[in-house]
């Protein structure tokens, strides 16, 4: 079995590394083959440069979804938007929610917590998957 057909029977694929080595050549790439192989799939990625957009010939699009053709979707994730996301599912969209996302002691933690919006941004993912 190729590995192609194994990633095409995943719910989703991260793929990840040190800046500058092709991952969102690779993702993109992984993202077509997957899109003709009748898998519905979004190209999730998390760059302010919005690199994946580039190379799919799409205008950058500010975090929304952006349909590229059949089957294949593009959006650009802000890590705090998937955090506060978070914190609202959580927390219900009412005033609870509200002030816990306006407080100081929130965003120190959502700046300074390691991982936490990674974590963030891997539920998003798989919310959406």
């Amino acid at each position: 079995m190729s590995v192609l057909s194994q990633l095409a029977e995943r719910g989703f694929v991260v793929v990840t590394g040190k800046g500058g080595v092709g991952k969102s050549v690779l993702a993109t790439a992984l993202g077509l083959a997957l899109a003709e192989r009748g898998r519905r799939v979004l190209l999730l990625e998390v760059d302010p440069r919005e690199s994946v957009h580039q190379l799919l010939d799409v205008a950058p699009s500010g975090g929304a979804v952006v349909e590229v053709g059949r089957r294949l979707w593009v959006q650009n994730l802000k890590p705090l938007q998937a955090l506060d996301e978070l914190v609202t599912e959580q927390l219900g969209s009412g005033l609870v929610a509200r002030r816990v996302l306006a407080s100081e002691t929130y965003a120190q933690l959502a700046a300074g917590a390691p991982g936490l919006k990674e974590v963030a941004i891997l539920d998003y993912a798989e919310r959406r998957g």
